[in-house]
């Protein structure tokens, strides 16, 4: 590994610590004690967040002569591929299985071709965009011009459902209940991405102008200390529930569509992504920094205190913010606290995201990025 990425190595060692050799699953959650990192094993999530860790190494091995990881790949999918039934978890593992070239991805392909288009419209926004990603990725490094078809006809479900037309967001999911309108910074982000890779792989005018001017909408969106928050009103385009603040987000997931809006020369862009990554530096509401040296590890979010049942105070906040017209507040200090756990798919997506990407390399240092 170069010597001026250290950045990656340290994420590379975290994430080989969340690492059950025996089962072959990166963690659910991971946490410090005494110095000595504690994996929680015990989600269903860990098969999502398993693939998104592979993918993130696999791509860190495109461009390293060492590769990491490789064999387990191989034994994760003859472990748990009869796991994973739900149909974005398998576009993001034939993403993973395409930029490997792997012989598994064709199998996969074949399970995600000719969908009815009921089955498409119970995933929800992430599910969808993830689906599209993937048969993105096998046309990319396969060169199997088979799945043009389908792929056309599902991001014209994707388009025709799932975006509204007046404000460019997008919706959470098709089908109509409490959060059909208040949609997720994840959720815009792989809708995002899926735009930018569906329109570069087909030379799609449509697909690159709605993703220029969606970013440009989601840039006014950022906190003034960089924050990304969580919950978005798509009907009037706000910020309607800060919170969890997720350091995902600011250091690597927002980063799958500024990346792009930097190439692309959209304005913002660039300054975007420092306000982003030094919040993780303490330019955020607690003036804290996110990043624990020894032993290395981020910490997951900056969240509200005494939360009883959080995703239904984040409906009636969202609701209530969106009925007066009217942004969430980020809070005083005194009112948050930091969320000292880790998630495996954090650092996969750290470790995908700047595996290729090379400026700023302050932040390659685990440095703040100078204004």
């Amino acid at each position: 590994m170069s010597n001026n990425n250290l950045l990656l190595e340290k994420c590379l060692n975290l994430i080989q610590n969340m690492f059950d050799e025996k089962r072959c699953i990166f963690s659910y959650s991971t946490s410090i004690k005494d110095n000595s990192y504690i994996n929680d094993f015990n989600n269903p999530l860990i098969y999502r967040y398993s693939i998104n860790s592979f993918l993130g190494i696999l791509k860190y091995n495109k461009h390293s002569n060492v590769k990491y990881f490789e064999n387990e790949f191989d034994k994760f999918i003859n472990l748990h591929y009869k796991s994973i039934s739900n149909l974005g978890d398998k576009g993001l593992l034939l993403y993973a299985l395409s930029i490997s070239k792997h012989d598994f991805a064709k199998k996969i392909l074949n399970e995600l071709l000719k969908l009815p288009k009921k089955n498409l419209l119970n995933l929800n926004l992430q599910e969808i965009s993830w689906l599209i990603l993937g048969l993105v990725k096998y046309l990319e490094y396969f060169k199997n011009e088979n799945v043009i078809e389908d792929l056309l006809r599902y991001f014209s479900i994707l388009n025709t459902n799932y975006l509204n037309r007046d404000t460019l967001l997008p919706y959470h999911e098709h089908k109509f209940n409490l959060r059909k309108n208040f949609v997720s910074f994840g959720g815009i982000v792989y809708f995002l991405k899926s735009l930018y890779e569906y329109s570069n792989i087909l030379d799609d005018p449509y697909s690159r102008i709605i993703f220029k001017e969606l970013v440009e909408k989601v840039i006014k969106l950022q906190g003034y200390d960089g924050s990304w928050g969580w919950f978005y009103y798509i009907n009037n385009p706000k910020v309607v529930d800060y919170f969890q603040i997720y350091s995902v987000h600011q250091d690597s997931m927002a980063l799958l569509f500024l990346i792009p809006a930097e190439k692309l020369n959209i304005e913002y862009s660039k300054d975007a992504i420092k306000k982003s990554v030094n919040w993780l530096f303490g330019d955020n509401i607690l003036n804290q920094n996110m990043i624990n040296e020894q032993p290395f590890f981020i910490f997951r979010s900056i969240r509200r205190k005494k939360i009883l049942n959080e995703k239904i105070e984040r409906i009636l906040r969202a609701y209530k913010n969106s009925i007066l017209n009217k942004n969430d507040n980020l809070l005083k200090a005194k009112f948050l606290e930091i969320n000292k756990e880790c998630r495996s798919y954090h650092i996969g997506w750290i470790i995908y995201v700047w595996s290729d990407y090379h400026n700023f390399k302050e932040f390659l240092q685990i440095q703040k990025i100078k204004k």
